[in-house]
């Protein structure tokens, strides 16, 4: 269902029963049997009740673009610089924070992102007069929001540490070197038992959280956390050991030193 958004649950008993979501049509309640939250923001697990905590050192403004120029067909990744000054007032473009959990904030990264590339747009003129920007970022740049509270929870530290109950391996994209396993332990919390997460949404300190986010890593959470629903509605008590052979069986590595 695309264009849908959850906007609540029904939870009884420890268990997510109904999904609440809106759309064009108006709102609707699903009935599930387990849940992956893949929101990014970990949204089912916070309207569920579920415990979370926030990215507490926020985000700063990101923005890019494609331009067509003299030079060709160019992607800008903006590293946005200098004053700004919108309806919430004026300041540096660097200095700018967001958590990216509250409507009008979002709206307002979206606007200064933007305004960032036209700045750029405008300051590469002087050199191109007929530089045109091609493609704009059209949602907000937000890298870390919200992340669940998990039943362990994985620390940076812990790269080449060897998880018995590991679903998979995740390593950093910012550097060579390290590789982490990903304990299933990390993919649901103490509260809702058929709620589990996926991606970003995952229990890990900052740092950790930072190279979580990504692409790849999303995969690796993806299989395992889809994989464990369609096992299990109670994921604090599923085998991990049968979870672990199925994986296997698709084709999953799952411990550093098999490698």
């Amino acid at each position: 269902m695309y264009g849908t958004y959850v906007v609540s649950s029904r939870v009884s008993e420890g268990k997510i029963t109904h999904i609440i979501t809106e759309n064009k049509s108006g709102r609707q309640a699903y009935a599930v049997k387990s849940v992956v939250d893949a929101t990014g923001d970990c949204d089912v697990a916070y309207l569920s009740g579920e415990d979370t905590r926030e990215y507490g050192k926020n985000n700063k403004l990101a923005a890019w673009y494609y331009s067509c120029g003299k030079d060709g067909y160019k992607l800008r990744i903006l590293n946005a610089k200098g004053d700004y000054a919108d309806n919430e007032g004026s300041g540096k473009y660097e200095e700018v924070r967001f958590g990216g959990l509250d409507g009008e904030e979002i709206s307002r990264i979206t606007v200064l992102s933007h305004k960032a590339t036209l700045d750029d747009v405008l300051k590469r003129r002087k050199d191109d007069g007929d530089i045109m920007p091609v493609n704009l970022t059209s949602i907000p740049q937000i890298r870390m929001s919200r992340c669940i509270v998990g039943e362990y929870s994985e620390a940076y530290t812990e790269m080449h540490k060897f998880f018995e109950d590991s679903v998979g391996m995740v390593s950093d994209w910012r550097r060579r070197g390290p590789v982490f396993e990903v304990p299933y332990r990390i993919l649901y919390g103490k509260k809702i038992k058929n709620l589990i997460t996926a991606g970003r949404c995952v229990s890990t300190d900052d740092e950790l959280w930072d190279v979580m986010r990504v692409i790849p890593c999303c995969a690796v959470t993806g299989q395992a956390a889809g994989t464990a629903a369609a096992m299990t509605d109670d994921f604090a008590s599923l085998d991990v050991k049968a979870l672990q052979e199925r994986l296997v069986k698709d084709g999953v590595v799952l411990h550093e030193c098999e490698l």
